[in-house]
């Protein structure tokens, strides 16, 4: 199972792979990994209509579409944490100095709206390979962001992609989410799915054993 990231390891990742090219997109991945719990091909599938109003503003609340939900439902998205409106922000302004021909001049910061968030250095989509008839699996974006870790002292560390998700999830649970709502939120189908994230919490556990027999008197 994928081991959760620290703060310590975020600020690597960000620090190793935030410059050059592709640097402001990297940190929009990494911070949008940890802030929005998406699944990769979901993550895959993200345009600009999805994340800003067409007046240039963030949406601090906006839609997952069901088609492009894991579960096939649509469902409610924040990007309400300060690190992530700073990335996205810059990594939108620097989408709009590039130029769009095919955006439009007063609106969506005259960035294309449905120009896909992640792509590779030529603005390409990362690839997709299809799994059955309605999914696919990111597999573009999910080795770009195992070569994130690879190239840095993680490697090895039991971090992978899902790594993200997980982070969150276990974020979402030490703050006081019950399993149904992290099951909600994550656009998961079952609940055990939703227990995978967070039953090796050791914070929480740790938490729970310091207080199971505070009752009992010796």
């Amino acid at each position: 199972m994928a081991r959760a990231f620290e703060e310590k390891h975020v600020v690597e990742l960000i620090k190793r792979h935030g410059e050059g090219d592709q640097g402001q997109m990297n940190k929009v991945l990494i911070m949008g990994g940890l802030g929005w719990g998406l699944e990769m091909n979901e993550l895959t599938d993200l345009e600009v209509r999805h994340v800003l109003h067409p007046n240039g503003n963030l949406k601090k609340e906006w839609q997952l579409p069901k088609d492009m939900s894991a579960n096939g439902h649509p469902r409610s998205i924040n990007t309400n944490n300060e690190a992530l409106i700073s990335v996205l922000n810059e990594y939108l302004d620097q989408m709009a100095a590039e130029g769009d021909p095919e955006g439009v001049e007063d609106e969506y910061r005259g960035i294309k709206p449905t120009r896909l968030l992640f792509t590779n250095a030529a603005g390409e989509r990362l690839g997709m390979q299809k799994r059955g008839k309605t999914r696919g699996t990111a597999t573009g974006l999910r080795n770009h962001f195992q070569r994130l870790i690879d190239r840095s002292s993680l490697k090895g560390g039991g971090f992978t992609p899902a790594s993200l998700r997980k982070t969150w999830a276990l974020n979402m649970h030490r703050s006081g989410a019950d399993i149904r709502t992290i099951m909600a939120a994550a656009g998961m189908r079952s609940v055990q799915a939703a227990k995978n994230l967070v039953y090796d919490d050791a914070e929480t556990v740790e938490a729970r054993m310091a207080t199971m027999y505070r009752k009992v008197k010796t």
